[in-house]
């Protein structure tokens, strides 16, 4: 059996969310069953036998650099670009493709691999969150990146994150369940 559907898994430790989403998904990919009769009905033997699972993406951890524009922003260039590769590299023979994330900032290198590979004008991103999640590091409080990237996905943003984007960016964005957002957010 060939297995065209994948699962990618994109870590990114840098928030209060990636510490313990990191652990989520590596005992998603990594459970197994107490016995050998429940074995087959745990998620990730069944993930497995259905589903080509790939390593989860490294990427360079780097110092934090630009605390003025977003903390640890040369990490999250170093993660968007090898999780860009990662999805350019699958998404062709993938029937479907799902990425497991250790925080939302994995978004921005999820929508640089699908601006390699598709007119991103076609594509409809919906944000199902109670924050916006569009500031820029003009609108940021924080500076934290966890804000930032539905606005990297319109094009909006630190240079360093949208200019591999080329231009190819969502232009169809519907946010769900929001209940909180900045002032000045777009």
């Amino acid at each position: 059996m060939h297995k065209h559907k994948h699962i990618l898994a994109a870590p990114f430790a840098f928030s209060p969310y990636g510490y313990t989403a990191n652990t989520a998904y590596q005992n998603i990919l990594e459970l197994h069953g107490a016995n050998h009769n429940s074995a087959q009905y745990f998620p990730s033997n069944l993930l497995q036998k259905y589903c080509q699972i790939h390593q989860p993406v490294e990427f360079d951890i780097l110092d934090n650099d630009s605390p003025e524009i977003g903390h640890h922003l040369k990490s999250l260039c170093s993660l968007q670009t090898n999780l860009a590769n990662q999805i350019e590299s699958i998404l062709p023979q993938a029937d479907s493709l799902a990425i497991l994330g250790g925080d939302h900032s994995i978004s921005v290198g999820t929508g640089l691999g699908l601006s390699r590979c598709l007119d991103l004008r076609e594509v409809g991103l919906i944000w199902i969150d109670a924050h916006g999640d569009s500031n820029t590091p003009e609108t940021s409080l924080s500076k934290c990146l966890t804000g930032y990237p539905v606005a990297v996905n319109a094009g909006l943003g630190p240079k360093d994150l949208i200019k591999p984007f080329q231009g190819n960016f969502l232009q169809n964005i519907v946010q769900i369940g929001l209940r909180d957002s900045d002032e000045l957010e777009v």
